[in-house]
């Protein structure tokens, strides 16, 4: 007959099963703070004031960056346009802008090529005032400017430029005749007026029968 295998009742295993309970009551608990943690930031205003901290700072850094580009290209397309196309270089001048794409392009990539080289000299030229493409960049990005440049009509132009500033008009928009606009926009705001007035003329009426 085989003798009874005695119980382990050693030091080492009580320290192991110790160790074992400790471990899952330890992991129990980081558990528990977990969710208590999830439940007090979904209860909170911290989490959707946290996102939109967030979304602000990538917005202002969009903005900043976008900015930089545009007085860049203005930059750029005024010197292209002073040192070389106006100084009577004309005759000579579309090749020394072609090898200036062809280098730059190489160098920054295809954003600084030969074609985009006369898009920022028509920038220039369409809004030579440094000012006034001072305040426009604070609104309008890259887009808006390469919409606004085949606009030939200066009024026409500014128009456009001041309306995307103020009323944060969207590229396509730039496509509408300005008159088309604007009749859109009063036909807007007397939908609102007569939306107002009847809603004041309601609340008149409830005070009176009260």
């Amino acid at each position: 007959m085989q003798a009874k295998r005695p119980l382990l009742h050693s030091g080492n295993g009580k320290r192991e099963l110790k160790q074992s309970s400790t471990s899952r009551v330890a992991e129990g608990a980081r558990a528990s703070a977990r969710k208590a943690v999830a439940r007090t930031a979904k209860g909170t205003k911290l989490l959707p004031e946290l996102r939109t901290l967030i979304a602000q700072a990538r917005d202002s850094v969009a903005r900043e960056v976008n900015s930089a580009l545009v007085h860049l290209y203005w930059q750029i397309g005024l010197r292209i346009r002073n040192d070389i196309l106006a100084q009577r270089r004309a005759e000579y001048g579309g090749q020394i802008v072609a090898a200036l794409g062809r280098q730059l392009e190489a160098e920054f990539g295809r954003g600084f090529g030969e074609k985009n080289l006369h898009r920022m000299v028509q920038f220039a030229e369409a809004f030579p005032d440094k000012e006034i493409v001072a305040a426009l960049r604070r609104q309008l990005g890259w887009t808006h400017f390469r919409a606004l440049l085949p606009i030939q009509d200066a009024t026409k132009r500014a128009f456009y430029a001041e309306m995307c500033r103020v009323e944060s008009w969207s590229t396509s928009l730039t496509e509408l005749p300005p008159k088309r606009i604007l009749q859109q926009r009063l036909n807007t705001a007397i939908a609102r007026a007569r939306v107002s007035l009847k809603h004041q003329e309601g609340q008149a009426k409830d005070g009176q029968s009260k």
